[in-house]
């Protein structure tokens, strides 16, 4: 079953209840991204690609993908954008 294409599949006829922790679309259409994380002696490297793709072409530049969240804390995310 195509979820994606087809989500009437899964969706009760009388309307959408969101669950509780569920997605934000139904309908995910930007895909593509890279997010890498390395421990190394001195430390950790973190490196993202910064482009939000549709298939094969880039349709956003600059996505920030690395946020900062304290002192020795970094949040990386990767997967649907409206989901970030």
């Amino acid at each position: 079953m195509d979820l994606y294409r087809n989500p009437s599949k899964v969706v009760p006829s009388n309307g959408v209840q969101a669950p509780e922790g569920s997605e934000r679309t139904l309908y995910p259409y930007v895909t593509g991204t890279s997010v890498i994380g390395m421990k190394y002696n001195d430390g950790v490297i973190m490196a993202a690609d910064t482009g939000g793709s549709y298939g094969s072409t880039i349709q956003y530049k600059g996505v920030e993908r690395i946020k900062t969240i304290g002192k020795h804390s970094l949040l990386r995310a990767s997967g649907q954008i409206s989901d970030f």
